[in-house]
């Protein structure tokens, strides 16, 4: 948890937790007392308030009770050190005790105050002394934990992480994942380029992987060619595989070092940590193990510690061979699948579904492919390819006896397509390049994505229909999103998730939650379409309800979108 070095303007933000509110209301009256308009005080009731709080805002200067309720204050100091906080802690008590003092030092407060004894001068003066001590503490720890070179973390600052993230995982039981990277054969680029030519190299390998990881990973320059990144927070092993496999991408772009272009690759081995072992030496160990296997593999790839991770990245890997080549040539297959008015049994819109199979015919997942694709830009050249389709299919439906009107066609969007900065750029070049007039155009964008970040989910919705395409939520059902959330989002479509539509005629819960959608959607004017509609028996239901559209079997199966030859 990075602090921010001060100048004399700048505002103190203080986090103060305690469980007596009046002392609060004292400590604030006294910063108040001191005139001075830089010192911004926040309250957490409790421990665990106050270590959520922390978490969230990173404040420069933390005052901690002794007695937090039935907490030990010191159990405290202890944690958020251990978590990262590199802030001023200053412990405040009741009672004033020489060993307590000590103890509070040694917990990793800079400062021990008696309550009864504290007033506005002595207070400010402990905070500005915090403050400076710290300062002078990062200064030093910089100078001793940064890699000169690329002004990466070096390799005891990556110890030091390590140990904190096995604390403090060792206690929460999350996850976390260890990434070793060794640059491939980089001896001849030294002996050709020349050294010079060498440390531009690993200075820009730096700063590609701060591009790849998160702002809280730890990315570190062991030495050499050597570079070693701790990522907490994630998810399952596949977020790991993900994250390897971008910066594996990554580093095989050519190098441009005094106007010369040098191209290599690096190998990549990962330990991913769930709940089990906790052990240091082990960890970095196993991680090693991996980039071992890589590099005996043949390089320029990633692998895992443990047999069955290995077995999925290689799958993975097929699939991003198989889709690479299809895109490559412009075979990768896509089908149109009818979506079909209730009322008038007319077609009046298209979904775009991708299809790919493997050396051996068998299909393979649009969710697998997906999920290997997002990782890079190989996911917007299936969205090119997906779009050129539909232009394609758009035109031949306009032509058919079951469709009186121009469809409008569906394309689906990735979670992670959403997430990048440059989204609605990407999109504005490929609807340009399209074919397709932007008002027959809708992107489906499932309900975990827009419900991830509301904030984000309007900012991206807004900006799709300034494109002029429109927007549908779909797989409504599969996630957390609250009917007042959906209420208060612009959407021009919505999608029934198929396992409701399923579970609809049989399960009277579904099918009160479907009829509570359909309810809403009525009210808000925002058209309905049922997925994966099977039987007669689940058309009927959702047209009695007042659904207007519907998708699956009984409409229409896919159609595959032969390309222009």
């Amino acid at each position: 948890m990075e602090q921010r070095e001060f100048n004399g303007n700048d505002p103190i933000d203080i986090l103060y937790i305690d469980d007596d509110y009046e002392d609060f209301l004292l400590t604030e009256a006294m910063l108040s007392s001191k005139a001075r308009k830089d010192y911004r005080l926040n309250w957490a009731e409790s421990a665990e308030s106050g270590f959520v709080t922390l978490q969230k805002t990173n404040p420069d200067v933390c005052l901690v009770d002794y007695r937090l309720g039935g907490d030990n204050g010191l159990d405290f100091v202890r944690r958020i050190v251990e978590s990262g906080f590199d802030g001023p802690v200053i412990l405040l008590t009741g009672m004033s005790n020489e060993e307590l003092d000590q103890a509070a030092r040694g917990a990793g407060a800079v400062d021990y105050l008696v309550k009864r004894d504290v007033n506005a001068t002595l207070l400010t003066r402990a905070i500005q002394y915090g403050l400076r001590q710290k300062s002078k503490e990062q200064a030093l720890s910089r100078q001793t934990t940064t890699d000169d070179l690329t002004g990466l973390r070096n390799r005891v600052a990556f110890d030091r992480e390590l140990e904190r993230v096995v604390a403090t995982n060792r206690r929460s039981g999350n996850a976390f994942a260890v990434i070793l990277l060794d640059m491939d054969h980089f001896r001849p680029i030294n002996d050709g380029l020349g050294e010079v030519a060498g440390d531009g190299v690993l200075v820009e390998v730096g700063n590609r992987l701060r591009a790849c990881c998160r702002e809280s990973d730890v990315v570190a320059r062991w030495g050499g060619d050597e570079f070693a990144i701790i990522c907490e927070g994630l998810e399952s092993a596949a977020d790991a595989s993900i994250l390897a496999e971008r910066i594996r991408v990554s580093i095989a772009e050519p190098f441009m070092i005094d106007n010369w272009s040098t191209n290599t690759t690096c190998s990549i081995g990962v330990y991913y940590s769930s709940a089990g072992s906790r052990d240091f030496d082990n960890i970095v160990r196993r991680a090693d193990h991996a980039l071992f296997n890589a590099k005996k593999a043949g390089r320029n790839r990633v692998a895992f510690f443990d047999d069955p991770t290995n077995e999925i990245l290689s799958w993975r890997a097929d699939i991003r061979s198989l889709t690479e080549a299809a895109v490559a040539d412009g075979r990768i297959g896509f089908a149109s699948q009818p979506v079909v008015s209730m009322a008038r049994q007319k077609v009046e819109g298209l979904e775009i579904l991708m299809r790919l199979q493997d050396s051996r015919g068998n299909d393979i997942s649009a969710e697998e492919v997906v999920s290997v694709a997002m990782g890079s830009d190989l996911i917007w050249d299936v969205t090119r390819l997906a779009m050129q389709r539909a232009a394609e299919a758009q035109s031949a439906f306009a032509h058919r006896e079951d469709c009186d009107l121009m469809p409008f066609v569906g394309i689906n969007l990735a979670d992670r397509q959403l997430a990048r900065p440059d989204a609605l750029e990407r999109l504005e070049r490929l609807i340009a390049g399209s074919g397709i007039a932007p008002g027959s155009l809708e992107f489906d964008i499932s309900e975990k994505a827009l419900a991830a970040d509301p904030d984000r989910a309007l900012w991206i919705i807004d900006g799709i229909h300034r494109l002029g395409a429109r927007v549908a939520l779909d797989d409504f059902g599969t996630s957390d999103m609250s009917l007042l959330q959906l209420a208060r989002l612009p959407i021009d479509r919505l999608k029934i998730d198929r396992s409701l539509v399923r579970d609809s005629v049989h399960s009277p819960s579904s099918r009160a939650i479907c009829e509570g959608i359909l309810q809403l959607t009525r009210s808000l004017s925002v058209p309905t379409v049922a997925e994966g509609v099977e039987t007669e028996a689940e058309a009927r239901l959702f047209q009695a309800n007042g659904c207007d559209m519907m998708q699956g079997r009984i409409s229409g199966m896919p159609e595959i979108i032969a390309p222009k030859q």
